[in-house]
C-alpha cells in the first residue's frame, strides 16, 4: 500500500514542512494540504417523471438499418447509445442536487433550531444583550437533546433496514469521513492531472495490468458477428423477451436515478 501512494502521489499547491530533531540528526517531511475535486454535474435525471411513451415512439421511428449498416461494432454501439442519451435528455427532466453540509441524521427541525441558535449567538456577540445570551443558551441545550434523539432514531432505522436497503448504512459511513471525493490535483510518476478525466486516466495507467488486452494466442469464445462482407452485424444477436423482462424486474426501483445516469 505504501508503494502505491509513493507512485500515485496526491498533493495540493501548499505544503507544510515538519521537522524532526534528535541529538544526532534532523529530518524534515513535507505534508500536503488537500483540496477536493469539484463535482462536474450538479443535477440528476428524474427517472420517475420521464415520458417513456414518447421515447418508445421515437425509438420505433429510428431506421436502425440505415444507421448501423456496415458499421464496425464499436462505432455501432456508440451510435446506439448516443441516440438513447439524446432521447434521455429530451424526455427525462433533471433535478438539481442539493448539497447539504449537515450529517444525514439531521432533520429540518434540528437544522432550523441550529440556525436560530447561531442567530442569537451572533446577536449576543454584537450587542452583548443578556437576553440574547439566555435565548442562545436555551437553544443550545435543546439542540444537544434533539441531536441525540435524531441520531438514535437514525441508527435504529439503519439497523432495521440494513438487509433491505444497504444504502442507508453507506450514507452513514460517508458522513463519518472528512471527504468523499478526490483531491483536485493528483500525480502519478512524472504526470500531473487536475481534472476528473485526467485523474481517472492516471488511475487507469496504474491499474492497467488488470485490464490489458488478451493474449492473441489464447482462444476466446465469442459469437461471430461478422457479415459476408466483413462488417459487423449486430442484428444477428438474439435477446429473448423473457430475459429482458427478468433483468428489468431485478432492478432496484429505489435507485432509479442512479440507474438512469448509468
Amino acid at each position: 500500500m505504501m508503494s502505491f501512494w509513493k507512485d500515485l502521489l496526491l498533493f495540493y499547491n501548499r505544503n507544510v514542512t515538519i521537522f524532526f530533531k534528535s541529538t544526532s540528526a534532523c529530518a524534515s517531511l513535507a505534508y500536503p494540504f488537500f483540496s477536493n475535486l469539484s463535482n462536474l454535474n450538479d443535477y440528476l435525471w428524474s427517472a420517475i417523471r420521464g415520458n417513456y411513451e414518447a421515447i418508445v415512439d421515437e425509438l420505433d421511428q429510428v431506421k436502425w438499418d440505415e444507421l448501423l449498416i456496415r458499421k464496425p461494432l464499436n462505432e455501432a454501439v456508440t451510435i446506439f447509445y448516443s441516440k438513447l442519451y439524446e432521447l434521455r435528455d429530451k424526455y427525462i427532466p433533471t433535478k438539481t442536487i442539493a448539497h447539504c453540509s449537515h450529517p444525514p441524521w439531521y432533520n429540518s427541525a434540528l437544522v432550523k433550531m441550529l440556525k436560530e441558535k447561531y442567530k442569537y449567538h451572533r446577536r449576543y456577540k454584537t450587542y452583548r444583550n443578556i437576553s440574547d445570551y439566555h435565548s442562545f443558551s436555551l437553544l443550545r441545550n435543546r439542540v444537544i437533546e434533539l441531536e441525540k434523539s435524531c441520531f438514535n432514531t437514525y441508527m435504529a432505522n439503519i439497523e432495521s433496514a440494513i438487509t433491505k436497503n444497504p444504502k442507508y448504512f453507506w450514507s452513514y459511513i460517508k458522513s463519518k469521513n472528512n471527504t468523499n471525493t478526490f483531491p483536485n490535483v493528483m500525480r502519478y510518476g512524472n504526470e500531473t492531472a487536475s481534472t476528473g478525466e485526467g485523474i481517472s486516466n492516471l488511475f487507469a495507467k496504474y491499474f492497467r495490468s488488470t485490464y490489458q488486452d488478451p493474449d492473441p494466442l489464447t482462444p476466446v469464445d465469442s459469437p461471430d458477428l461478422s457479415g459476408d462482407d466483413g462488417s459487423t452485424c449486430i442484428s444477428s444477436v438474439e435477446i429473448s423477451y423473457s430475459e429482458v423482462l427478468r433483468l428489468l424486474k431485478s432492478l432496484d426501483l429505489s435507485k432509479a436515478d442512479n440507474i438512469i445516469n448509468k
